[in-house]
């Protein structure tokens, strides 16, 4: 029985294109996407799939069963090319993805997006798209994967985020309980970000992050649950006086030894200044002295070395810009937002393979 699937934000069909015809064994059940020219390639390859324009209003309760829903959600709100404004950003649709995962609960989903999700926000969003998966009963595994991984002559990383749903029972307790542990993760690196250190021996779900302190006799202290801990000298027998000269003699030392020390890392720095002066001569020298030559001929990734020559002079019978290709522009914008269908075709197969096994 072939798998059915659900291709949300589909483009020209990627996904569909890879789990039909690269490997096989599923079914697309229904496409979801709202740019015209996309959705005239749709109807060509799948004339029989009915497609969605809007996944807002997408209901998937009418599309009966799914196994696997794949989406390349929508890059513009954390790709570097954009603003990056997350989830402050109207195209971010995050939220109708978790919408349509609790109706339709599929066993399987295959998510892809740009590098950027995994930066962005210092890694605090895509902690909440996995903690939001989890809290759905999936168990998640996000990888990068570039194109060349499957021989294009371009790098194209993407994040893929792979996931199954483990969750067999009606009872969401656990699965809150796997939401609730990534959003501690994501809240313990957002305290180290802002330089907060989480102590190990707490362990209660309800724990809070403690900072160090120092008194103003020098003492380090730590505040823990409302109470601290002094590092105190165990003889208390001394007199006031003697006390005194002791803090005085301490204090001494200590000026004598933050001078010392001052001295010593402003002649560190003096000698480090001196080297990379040196270091920024060398390099200058050798970009004066130097002859650039092209060596794309020479590297793994590059043009051949036949080719290397070939375009030193720009060939008359060639046109700069093509002309007479219809729909250009949107071709190439369909393209280029497309996923690697190579790619999504080793997980699908690893997939298939898993549910034969079964």
């Amino acid at each position: 029985m072939a798998m059915r699937l659900l291709d949300l934000f589909s483009g020209i069909g990627g996904f569909s294109y890879a789990a039909e015809t690269l490997i096989g064994g599923y079914e697309t059940v229904a496409f979801c996407e709202m740019d015209e020219f996309c959705q005239k390639v749709l109807k060509k390859h799948w004339p029989s799939v009915p497609i969605y324009d809007d996944v807002r209003t997408l209901d998937a309760a009418r599309l009966g069963r799914i196994d696997i829903c794949t989406f390349g959600f929508p890059c513009q709100p954390v790709s570097q090319a954009g603003l990056q404004k997350a989830e402050s950003d109207d195209r971010w649709l995050w939220d109708e993805i978790i919408r349509i995962l609790q109706v339709s609960k599929p066993k399987y989903i295959i998510a892809e997006n740009v590098r950027g999700l995994i930066s962005i926000q210092d890694g605090l969003l895509i902690e909440k798209c996995l903690s939001d998966l989890e809290a759905e009963g999936y168990e998640v595994q996000p990888i990068i994967i570039p194109a060349c991984a499957k021989n294009a002559p371009h790098r194209r990383d993407r994040v893929w985020i792979i996931g199954q749903n483990v969750d067999d029972s009606n009872d969401s307790s656990d699965r809150a309980k796997r939401g609730k542990t990534r959003e501690k993760n994501s809240l313990q690196k957002e305290y180290r970000q802002t330089g907060f250190s989480w102590f190990s021996d707490r362990t209660s779900d309800d724990s809070e992050p403690m900072a160090n302190s120092e008194n103003n006799r020098g003492e380090q202290t730590q505040w823990q649950g409302g109470e601290s801990v002094r590092g105190r000298s165990d003889d208390f027998s001394r007199s006031e006086t003697e006390e005194q000269e002791t803090v005085r003699t301490n204090v001494a030392n200590t000026d004598n030894e933050r001078l010392q020390g001052h001295r010593e890392h402003r002649q560190l720095e003096r000698e480090q200044r001196e080297k990379q002066f040196a270091k920024n001569n060398l390099q200058n020298e050798h970009r004066t002295n130097r002859k650039f030559e092209q060596r794309m001929g020479d590297m793994a990734d590059g043009i051949s070395a036949g080719l290397l020559r070939h375009f030193d002079r720009e060939p008359e019978h060639i046109p700069r810009v093509t002309k007479g290709e219809k729909d250009r522009s949107k071709k190439l914008r369909a393209l280029g937002n497309s996923i690697v269908p190579q790619v999504a075709a080793e997980i699908l197969l690893a997939i298939r393979i898993s549910e034969e096994s079964v």
